[in-house]
């Protein structure tokens, strides 16, 4: 491949429209971008998705183009008449108990007699009751899998192969940036309720994202709007922030999102989606996770602001990210584009470093099948089925 079908690959560009327009025909043919993000102005009903899905990637026999979306459930429900709407991540995470705490000790008695010593009895009453967790536990696990699988199984009938969920980040009370969007408050509750999710997506066939490494429930800021600095101890970042993310790389995570945010205890300087310490050097090196790294929009504020958007992807990819997305504006895109281009041409991105990136594009395209939608009557089997309709009120039941 030439230079410039080389960096196609490495890039996800969004959309006007829910056609392919001349617009669109325009970026395929100048980029020939590795994949294209949904939104729900790219969605009118699943046969017309259906067809536009076809008409990009029916002739493509190697290297078709990945097809994103955002469907965690809740707010961000990207594709949704005729695909079951999902309550948000929060409503599982009501579900989460607070754990049971030991009875405190007796204050002691006053000295007035002199008693014998005698071992504290134990009874049914000085022990914690854990139950209740455990059986919370297990009813969120299920849901969670079942929710997956439902949004696994609608997403692969219309040709979408890749769902940038689940949120990983841990709930804030303080923090309303992803209020409704977080599984629950502590580590290990969202590490059991994720887990059982990504496995409902990828069991299923849809490559699951976890996002956003290493932990954005912290912050007071929308990267939205601006670059957030989380402002707690490194230490509890990396004890309880990140934990749902180690497990969930520790068992079988395809795809991961880092988070447009500072960290100033793991990098003072640059946020995690540009960190070399933060992407190569702990995701990378320490903990071995060699699937695909995807940032988030470039054109969020977060990065044009302070850094520039071309600026901005040749930094990400040099940190050890492989997957560039600039959501939604042509020049953007052609800007970002351009930008790694000459950095690949003047040598400052190395052609080694640049094959490792699409040799991981690479082997997750040959090991995925999604690429192109049903038949549409097993399609019309599927969504709005009477189980999926079912699993959508067991959900909404909670709220």
């Amino acid at each position: 491949m030439k230079v410039r079908e080389m960096v196609g690959q490495l890039f996800v560009f969004g959309f006007s429209g829910s056609r392919v327009s001349a617009g669109l025909k325009r970026t395929l043919k100048n980029f020939q971008p590795g994949g294209l993000i949904l939104f729900s102005e790219n969605y009118e009903n699943p046969e017309q998705l259906a067809e536009l899905v076809s008409e990009v990637n029916g002739g493509r026999k190697e290297l078709p183009l990945f097809f994103l979306v955002d469907q965690e459930g809740g707010n961000v429900n990207r594709l949704t008449r005729s695909f079951s709407h999902f309550p948000g991540n929060g409503v599982i995470g009501s579900l989460e108990p607070r754990k049971p705490k030991e009875s405190a000790a007796p204050a002691p008695a006053e000295k007035k007699k002199p008693r014998s010593r005698t071992e504290p009895e134990i009874t049914a009453r000085s022990i914690p009751d854990f139950s209740d967790y455990d059986r919370m536990v297990r009813k969120a696990v299920k849901l969670a899998y079942l929710q997956g699988e439902v949004q696994a199984r609608e997403l692969r009938s219309v040709g979408v192969g890749w769902n940038l969920a689940p949120v990983l980040d841990l709930q804030n009370a303080q923090s309303k940036v992803l209020q409704g969007r977080c599984f629950g408050r502590s580590s290990e509750w969202v590490s059991e309720i994720g887990l059982a999710y990504i496995a409902g997506l990828q069991d299923n066939g849809v490559l699951a994202c976890g996002k956003h490494f290493p932990g954005h429930g912290a912050t007071e800021e929308d990267s939205h709007h601006c670059l957030p600095r989380v402002k707690i101890p490194a230490e509890i970042v990396l004890r309880d922030h990140l934990r749902p993310f180690v497990r969930s790389l520790s068992n079988g995570l395809k795809t991961l999102m880092p988070a447009h945010v500072i960290y100033p205890g793991l990098d003072p300087d640059l946020p995690a989606t540009l960190s070399p310490k933060i992407i190569g050097g702990m995701l990378r090196k320490t903990f071995g996770f060699d699937g695909l790294v995807i940032t988030d929009d470039l054109g969020m504020n977060a990065m044009k602001k302070d850094f520039g958007v071309g600026p901005a992807a040749c930094r990400a990819f040099q940190a050890g990210v492989d997957i560039l997305m600039v959501a939604k504006d042509p020049d953007e895109q052609a800007e970002a584009f351009e930008a790694v281009v000459k950095a690949v041409e003047r040598g400052e991105i190395e052609e080694e470093r640049l094959q490792v990136s699409l040799q991981r594009i690479s082997r997750v395209k040959k090991s995925h099948q999604v690429f192109l939608p049903l038949d549409p009557k097993e399609r019309k089997k599927i969504l709005g089925s009477k189980e999926h309709k079912k699993a959508v009120r067991d959900l909404t039941s909670l709220t």
